[in-house]
């Protein structure tokens, strides 16, 4: 069995594709085979406890899988600690501890959350960036762990000894080549430095606007990336700072009233601003401070439509 958590997305596989968006114990979409989710055992992210309770209880778990930058590229942030208490955890169980850096590997620090958290996991997943561009995606783990793809003895008859991994794209030349040359760019840290940089201008900017205004909301994030969550004028919720709002939840983060967030995403794209996914982006190291200040231009003026047709609740 894989643990995963609440709110963390995995991909569109089958097996993983439940639990990234609430109702989270519920099919995402239509045509999933029957057992789908056999393989897996949801658990609420930041309880460590929960999480050592069905291990031990099921024990049949084999491996916890996350994203370590929290869920949804740090939409549903983790508490502080739970990356080396989880960890430590697994450790101590016999279980291994899994990454989805697909988005945090190379962004987060060139070493990806791993680096930057000071956490190695067992295994890492990585995609994106590391095909400098060109579809490509690459599996990373401790030796021991890696050593079940050995290729000993004949590949095609030891199925019962080893994983086999063939595939027809598998070191492609032209994506081995163009992810060599973007990692050698990455590796010198820079282009993260800038984009972490940019995204802190914007954050900070973002946030001053809704000060201004006196609309009750937050943009927060970490390293190059942002989430902006707003309220409706009947929200009860009195919230002002990030930790406030990541004791909100996995349900209430991931359950931004939609009415805003279309209006969020179709406001910015009338202003020549398009978000990346649902209610938040990333800047990146080709971004310059006048794409971030044409950004908080744009939402300022947005956010004075919206408050000015009593769609925000004020502060």
């Amino acid at each position: 069995m894989i643990l995963r958590f609440e709110g963390h997305f995995h991909g569109w596989g089958d097996d993983l594709i439940t639990g990234f968006a609430p109702p989270y114990d519920v099919p995402p979409s239509l045509g999933l085979t029957p057992g789908y989710a056999l393989g897996t055992v949801m658990a609420p992210a930041n309880d460590l406890d929960a999480v050592e309770r069905l291990i031990r209880q099921r024990g049949d778990i084999a491996a916890v899988i996350l994203e370590p930058s929290g869920g949804s590229w740090g939409r549903l942030p983790l508490a502080p600690g739970f990356l080396a208490g989880l960890r430590e955890l697994t450790q101590r169980l016999g279980v291994l501890l899994i990454f989805d850096e697909v988005i945090t590997g190379f962004r987060w620090a060139p070493g990806g959350a791993q680096e930057r958290f000071g956490v190695t996991p067992d295994l890492s997943s990585h995609a994106k960036i590391i095909g400098g561009g060109v579809p490509g995606a690459a599996v990373c783990g401790t030796a021991e762990v890696m050593r079940v793809f050995d290729l000993t003895g004949d590949p095609f008859h030891d199925r019962f000894r080893r994983v086999a991994h063939q595939g027809t794209y598998n070191a492609t030349p032209i994506t081995a080549a163009a992810g060599l040359a973007c990692l050698q760019i990455v590796a010198t840290g820079e282009p993260t430095r800038r984009a972490d940089g940019l995204a802190e201008r914007l954050r900070a900017g973002l946030n001053g606007v809704l000060e201004r205004r006196g609309v009750a909301g937050l943009v927060y994030g970490e390293s190059s990336v942002f989430h902006i969550f707003l309220e409706p004028p009947a929200a009860t919720t009195r919230i002002r700072e990030r930790r406030e709002y990541a004791a909100l939840g996995a349900i209430a983060l991931k359950s931004m009233d939609p009415t805003l967030v279309r209006a969020l995403q179709n406001g910015f794209r009338v202003r020549g601003v398009e978000l990346l996914s649902y209610n938040g982006g990333m800047t990146s190291a080709a971004h310059e401070e006048a794409d971030v200040d044409q950004t908080i231009e744009a939402f300022d003026d947005l956010i004075g439509e919206l408050a000015g047709r009593d769609a925000l609740r004020k502060r």
